[in-house]
């Protein structure tokens, strides 16, 4: 049985270790994401304004539509090739200098990745092991909140369509909402959800259900970047403030599988 002082010296490590925990990366992160938050300003100003010029035809509006579709496509494509495929790319960097204990990356990540594993690719698994779970239970958290944003534009869209009975502001809203939002965004969130759950169905059986053994190590490495991969294409970013607000509640179910990791 352990003894109070040693829960009481086992719970203030845990605390102290949560409060100097930092990652640097996530200002990469951050930044994407205010840029993405502009983004979806001129996404509802786009609507307003195709609404209005269903009704009001005028020349200034329909430049100010060709321009805000030129910004919206062009930082679409900044956000995506540019400031997250950089931000992912020091991610992995991080990840892989703690998995090996190098310095690759001038971006500090301590006590980011909290297992016992020594430097190897054990610990890289074990690392990707404590994202995936991370991952996954943020990605159940703005999944609803995709969900509700869709099913509210929807709603929106059917009641100005039966409102206007206008053909051709149904085709342009059709356009806009389910080729540039909906579809999209929600599709791949779903779709990274189910990729990111497989992948730590995977890692929980060599980590925990079977134990790690040399035997694994291809197929760590073959999860590490099937991981990576699905990252860096679905471009999903999880909010720094959400990671912020429930990384206690994550972490203390990291904790308890981190003791069972064999």
């Amino acid at each position: 049985m352990t003894k109070p002082k040693i829960r009481l010296s086992l719970y203030l490590s845990e605390v102290k270790m949560r409060s100097i925990f930092r990652n640097e990366t996530s200002s990469l992160f951050t930044r994407a994401e205010k840029v993405e938050d502009f983004l979806n300003v001129l996404f509802v100003i786009n609507i307003f304004f195709m609404i209005i010029i269903n009704i009001f035809n005028s020349d200034i509006i329909n430049i100010a539509l060709i321009v805000i579709n030129i910004l919206y496509v062009s930082i679409s494509v900044i956000i995506d090739v540019l400031l997250k495929n950089i931000a992912e790319d020091e991610q992995r960097k991080s990840m892989i200098s703690d998995a090996f204990n190098i310095n690759i990356t001038s971006y500090d990540s301590e006590d980011y990745y909290t297992n016992n594993a020594k430097p190897s690719i054990k610990r890289m698994g074990v690392n990707t092991f404590e994202s995936t779970l991370y991952t996954n239970m943020l990605l159940s958290k703005i999944m609803i909140e995709k969900i509700i944003k869709v099913v509210i534009e929807i709603i929106l869209y059917v009641i100005i369509i039966v409102k206007e009975n206008n053909i051709g502001l149904a085709v342009t809203l059709t356009s806009l909402l389910f080729s540039s939002e909906i579809a999209q965004d929600l599709l791949k969130t779903i779709y990274y959800k189910i990729k990111v759950k497989q992948i730590y169905d995977e890692l929980y059986g060599i980590f925990v259900t079977h134990g790690y053994s040399k035997k694994f190590e291809p197929k760590i490495i073959l999860y590490v970047i099937n991981y990576e991969c699905v990252k860096s294409y679905c471009h999903i970013n999880l909010p720094n403030k959400l990671f912020l607000k429930n990384r206690d509640l994550i972490g203390d179910k990291w904790n308890e599988i981190n003791s069972n990791i064999k």
